[in-house]
């Protein structure tokens, strides 16, 4: 029997168990893609996909919910937003939420990089949902920055939503808990977000004091009052201030700064409606004005159709997707599933059959030592007789 259980161990040990040195290996590979992820340095999911592979079988459920998750960042990074989205529910499939080791941190920033997708697509509910999910699990990982990030990134689901007074309530509390944790820059960029909203609502104190801070506080702006590349859309935002304000010549200044600084569609598109406002609020005679704001206007709804039907397109690729993956998963379990199924089959055979050849062998031999120790007691017998 003893030697039943060594040839079992042996063989589990054997069948089940990498080594040391192949994990060390896999693990400082898996390390060395994080660093890369985080330093913005190129790689691919060719790169990620034997981690992915070997952490499924030999690795912790943190192995495994950074291995997903680096993979999704792959394919993110290459423009494949339906295959990063299910990576990413792959990676937080892989957490253990219930475990005190669980990498609260990493699992926030999968929410976050899931709740940027959405954003991008235009799921503005989605990104909503998994911005809430980014801050609960930073808040939990006592990343403190995380959290207040993604709880202000909340503000700019319910912007796009439409959700004013949401946005204005979440905007001026986390810039508050900014604050007090020590980050004015970032209670000075989240005010920022609620500024369109204040101009519409009338609230044109709150919304100077908030320009104010925004500029002098928010890092985005050079000794002379110019913002960042790629931020122009500022100076509409201060251009409708000044047109609630009836300061038309600043407003006028800060539209035709956007029309010339911000060069993309949506800055050209945007400064020349805020130029049609203005011109429509003086009165002037020519129909030119008119003509441009009913243009802007239909451009705007042509452009709002065409954004609707391309996040339905990307909604419905993204639940084929996901079907589609989800009957892939599914197949793999059941083929993994069979495969376990026959080794058990396999291993249950052989040691059935060497438990029949040592019970066989050791029948043998008990009835060997039997029949040899009748024979020496019958030879014994015989010895004595002759005596």
């Amino acid at each position: 029997m003893k030697h039943l259980l060594t040839v079992i161990a042996i063989l589990l040990a054997f069948a089940c168990c990498t080594t040391e040195a192949e994990r060390n290996r896999m693990r400082a590979e898996l390390d060395s893609i994080n660093q890369r992820n985080r330093n913005d340095q190129p790689f691919t999911a060719a790169d990620v996909q034997p981690c992915v592979d070997f952490f499924d079988d030999h690795g912790t459920p943190n192995d495994r919910l950074l291995a997903h998750y680096l993979l999704g960042r792959a394919y993110h990074d290459h423009g494949e937003a339906p295959m990063a989205l299910q990576c990413y529910q792959d990676a937080i499939d892989c957490a253990d939420t219930l475990s005190v080791g669980c990498d609260y941190p990493q699992l926030a920033r999968v929410y976050a990089q899931m709740a940027q997708i959405f954003y991008e697509q235009g799921l503005y509910k989605e990104q909503l949902h998994h911005t809430k999910q980014s801050s609960k699990f930073a808040w939990m990982g006592k990343d403190t920055l995380a959290a207040l990030m993604s709880y202000a990134q909340s503000g700019q689901a319910y912007r796009n939503l439409k959700m004013h007074d949401s946005l204005i309530l979440v905007c001026e509390h986390v810039a508050k808990l900014y604050k007090r944790c020590g980050y004015p820059e970032y209670a000075a960029r989240t005010l920022g977000y609620t500024l369109s909203t204040l101009i519409s609502n009338n609230e044109l104190e709150k919304a100077r004091q908030y320009m104010h801070t925004y500029e002098s506080k928010s890092g985005y702006f050079d000794s002379l009052g110019n913002i960042e590349v790629g931020r122009e859309i500022y100076y509409k935002t201060k251009g409708l201030y000044f047109l609630h304000t009836n300061v038309l010549d600043s407003a006028e200044y800060f539209f035709r700064k956007e029309l010339r600084d911000g060069k993309d569609f949506g800055n050209q598109n945007s400064a020349a409606n805020g130029l049609a406002l203005l011109y429509h609020k003086t009165h002037k005679p020519d129909s030119i004005a008119k003509y441009a704001i009913c243009a802007y206007t239909m451009l705007d709804s042509v452009y709002a159709q065409r954004s609707t039907k391309e996040v339905e397109r990307l909604q419905a690729l993204y639940n084929y997707t996901r079907h589609q993956e989800i009957a892939r998963r599914e197949q793999e379990r059941a083929s993994a599933e069979k495969e376990k199924r026959q080794f058990s089959i396999a291993i249950l055979f052989l040691v059935t059959f060497l438990a029949v050849l040592i019970i066989r062998k050791l029948y043998v031999d008990r009835k060997r030592r039997q029949v040899q120790y009748i024979q020496n007691l019958e030879h014994d017998c015989h010895k004595r007789i002759i005596i």
